[in-house]
């Protein structure tokens, strides 16, 4: 009984590490960091400035959890975001689309492209390695050619509003990643696409024979990764004050 108990603790503790090693591990960090330079590393400014950078990655993260949960993958999110980078920049220097307009055609892009995702992985069954990275070097192809490997610049002054500005004297690109975490977190935890979404990645097959669609949310998944690439696309270009070609590819 007593091996039996220290076994099962063992499996538990293992279980936790694997669970929550990364955020115990930032954490341990963020305490350490403190310890040493309290005055520089919990400074506002400081904060601000690591929530800052982790704006692009975060949103991109966000979005790729919803298909990661599913036990798929998508690789297109880099490429995406150097293309939607290039249609916002194109729609608003080349047609003089409103910046507001801009926003709203880059993120139904982003979905589109998500979708596209989805439905070659879902209905035409392609594994989501090859589906998404060969359609990563398809939209990658597309800003080559359209651009000729020159960022577009020129973009309008309002466009600093989702990376460049700041509002209350926190930068406007963090209030944009708060609200998309939040939205994403609502989704998935208060939803029945959320349920189906985290029951598809438990066991699939039950799932299907338990009558839900999972083709259906299979390819929303990949348009919630497809929607954040579209916003890391508006932050990553107002930030830089161009669109560029290969922005987001790393």
């Amino acid at each position: 009984m007593l091996k039996t108990a220290v076994k099962d603790k063992k499996i538990r503790i293992s279980e936790y590490a694997t669970k929550y090693g990364t955020v115990l591990f930032l954490i341990f960090m963020f305490i350490v960091f403190s310890a040493l330079q309290p005055s520089t590393f919990l400074s506002l400014g400081n904060l601000l400035t690591i929530l800052r950078q982790i704006v692009i990655l975060s949103i991109l993260g966000t979005g790729l959890t919803v298909v990661m949960i599913t036990g798929r993958i998508d690789l297109t999110i880099g490429y995406a975001a150097s293309f939607l980078g290039i249609v916002a920049g194109a729609l608003m220097v080349d047609f003089g689309v409103p910046v507001w307009l801009t926003a709203i055609i880059t993120l139904i892009v982003g979905a589109i492209l998500g979708s596209l995702s989805g439905v070659a992985v879902a209905f035409i069954g392609i594994p989501d390695f090859i589906a998404t990275l060969s359609i990563g070097f398809l939209i990658s192809g597309v800003n080559q050619a359209y651009t000729k490997g020159h960022p577009i610049s020129g973009m309008p002054e309002e466009f600093g509003v989702f990376g460049a500005q700041f509002f209350m004297g926190i930068p406007t690109s963090i209030f944009f990643m708060i609200i998309f975490l939040i939205i994403v977190f609502v989704l998935l935890n208060y939803t029945r696409f959320g349920r189906h979404v985290y029951a598809i990645g438990g066991n699939e097959e039950s799932t299907m024979m338990s009558g839900v669609n999972v083709k259906k949310n299979l390819i929303w998944s990949y348009v919630v990764s497809g929607i954040g690439a579209g916003l890391a696309a508006l932050i990553l270009s107002s930030r830089l004050g161009t669109a560029h070609p290969t922005a987001g590819d790393d």
